[in-house]
């Protein structure tokens, strides 16, 4: 499971970096990047570094390792379960939005 955690991460790295490549600019709000490019290449490098974790972990019987991963892995659990949920709620506010200024002729 692990290497193939770093063969995903490894990949969004490489598409990340092709992308990034390819992109004119790089778009900054307030000192913060807000590309996707960037979000990519930040998930990828999450995901290898959780896979290398958990594989060098699992080969040297480190257990300190593998506190780090299964953290990670919670955190990452958490994290998604709250983006799940603001996307559902900005989903459903957006949708109903929508609905009312195209009935209504406003938009």
């Amino acid at each position: 499971m692990f290497i193939l955690l770093q063969v995903i991460g490894l990949l969004l790295i490489a598409a990340g970096s092709w992308a990034l490549t390819q992109k004119d600019s790089v778009s900054m709000l307030g000192g913060l990047f807000i590309s996707p490019v960037v979000l990519l290449l930040i998930a990828g490098c999450v995901i290898f570094a959780v896979g290398f974790f958990g594989c060098i972990g699992a080969l040297r019987e480190n257990t300190c390792l593998l506190v780090i991963v299964s953290v990670n892995l919670y955190v990452l659990n958490i994290v998604d379960c709250n983006f799940t949920t603001v996307f559902i709620i900005i989903y459903s506010v957006m949708y109903t939005v929508c609905c009312v200024c195209l009935y209504s002729g406003t938009m």
